[in-house]
């Protein structure tokens, strides 16, 4: 068994290496997911079947509706299909561009010791996309805010979940995996994979394997996930607030 903490997820029992092999350690129906596709089947019911809200919101990139769909169904509270994932999500997403100058310095600072990184173009990045991002979140919380009851401040921490969190890419479609996306980082673990069923049900899983080989856990042991391709420097650092 393994049970979400702040710092990822770990497990809570010991799991003998036999059954490491055997079995994945979660496995999740892809039917939980938040993603651009059932972002535009739940809103065109929130935006009333206004065809100019419609064909605006098919015009957003795919991250920008999945987004959409996020805050509109935090939103709702407790009345939302998607309430206990979204109650675990961070109040504050770790993107760099949503970081305050002191958490910033720090950043930095480990990133120059830590990586002999040369960061001066960094603060720069972060300040251009803060600026951006708040623009965007306000422009859309002008066209859809009102029917979607969200504000730029929601889209703000939408956005944010978003790109630290999804997995695909924003021309082909986006989306967010519960419990699994909160599983940290490492090289060395591996990809979640997928099977379908004999009843035509999909469900991604992740096993216990770390460096190529099944992986035994004792209480404690924090479980990894391999993220997709990694991206330069600067990208992780502001859609994960980390650089590997």
């Amino acid at each position: 068994m393994a049970f979400p903490l702040p710092r990822g997820v770990v497990a809570v029992d010991e799991i003998p290496l036999e059954e490491a092999e055997r079995c994945p350690l979660v496995i999740i129906p892809t039917s939980l997911y938040l993603s651009t596709d059932s972002a535009t089947e739940i809103l065109n019911g929130a935006l009333g079947n206004d065809g100019r809200l419609l064909k605006d919101f098919g015009r957003l990139r795919k991250d920008e509706q999945l987004a959409m769909l996020l805050a509109h169904e935090r939103s709702k509270g407790g009345y939302s299909f998607y309430a206990p994932y979204i109650d675990m999500l961070p109040s504050k997403p770790p993107c760099a561009w949503l970081m305050d100058e002191e958490e910033l310095d720090a950043k930095f600072q480990h990133l120059r010791e830590s990586r002999k990184l040369d960061c001066g173009t960094f603060r720069d990045l972060v300040t251009s996309t803060r600026s951006a991002m708040a623009k965007q979140s306000d422009t859309l919380a002008v066209r859809f805010g009102r029917e979607l009851s969200i504000t730029s401040a929601d889209i703000v921490w939408a956005m944010g979940q978003v790109l630290s969190r999804c997995f695909g890419n924003i021309q082909e479609g986006v989306g967010m995996a519960p419990y699994i996306d909160l599983m940290n980082h490492d090289a060395l673990a591996t990809k979640p994979s997928g099977y379908m069923d004999d009843d035509g049900k999909e469900f991604v899983f992740v096993p216990s394997v770390f460096n190529g080989v099944p992986r035994a856990l004792t209480p404690g042991d924090e479980i990894f996930i391999s993220y997709a391709t990694l991206k330069a420097p600067s990208e992780m650092l502001m859609s994960f607030g980390f650089v590997p």
